[in-house]
């Protein structure tokens, strides 16, 4: 057992499969939610053969749920040595956030070429989710309406090359934000704080969207007032 947690999470009882989805999806969005919220912390071991017993799944549908959360970068699979969460370092977390800052900062005129009523009424929906979310004091909803958020306006800059990066930035952005934000997170503030880009897109103001963006993911209350005031 991965140190013990899964049984402790379990309860000694199998995990119950959902409906209509593929057995190694439901494997790989419970540990990835279990991940995220610390329940298995960094660093600890991953066992197949545990998992495999708690989900009532062969080892090759919980091989394909690991290659999956592999890929993520939320799990390492060494050889000969097993697999493990993966660590949660703040300088990782720094540098993901520059690399995220200047991928979606960069994408707002791209995105705005694209910007219309469906893409801002299906921005509305996900704001108003993660709201929601919020007041149910649901913290792995709130994070995934907003990667939701953030990866359907992407798409509107038609990049798909880079959007496994800028997916795999806002995993461990809203992860180590988990991990250290203790009680004191306004996950309410947090859906809120994504209107000034929907304003500014909506007027269709690129240096605007630009600089909403920038400040929307450097000014990240866990990391400080700006964590790119060093860079200048």
């Amino acid at each position: 057992m991965a140190n013990g947690n899964l049984d402790k999470m379990a309860g000694g009882a199998v995990a119950a499969p959902k409906r209509g989805v593929k057995r190694s999806r439901t494997v790989y969005e419970d540990l990835q939610r279990e991940i995220m919220l610390g329940a298995l912390p960094p660093m600890a071991t991953i066992v197949e053969m545990d998992i495999a017993e708690r989900f009532a799944c062969s080892q090759s549908t919980v091989r394909e749920a690991l290659i999956a959360l592999s890929n993520d970068g939320l799990v390492e699979r060494r050889s000969h040595r097993g697999t493990f969460v993966a660590d949660a370092r703040a300088d990782d977390a720094h540098e993901l956030i520059r690399i995220r800052r200047d991928i979606e900062s960069r994408s707002m005129s791209r995105v705005l070429r694209r910007f219309g009523a469906l893409l801002k009424n299906e921005l509305v929906d996900i704001i108003e989710a993660m709201k929601s979310a919020a007041m149910q004091d649901d913290v792995y909803q709130v994070t995934i309406h907003d990667r939701a958020f953030h990866l359907n306006l992407f798409d509107a800059a038609d990049l798909p090359s880079v959007r496994p990066v800028l997916q795999r930035c806002l995993i461990h952005n809203h992860r180590f934000k988990i991990l250290n934000s203790g009680s004191q997170r306004d996950l309410y503030e947090t859906a809120v704080r994504h209107e000034a880009i929907l304003d500014a897109l909506t007027a269709g103001d690129a240096k605007g969207a630009t600089a909403a963006m920038a400040h929307h993911v450097t000014t990240i209350e866990e990391f400080g007032p700006d964590i790119t005031e060093e860079e200048e």
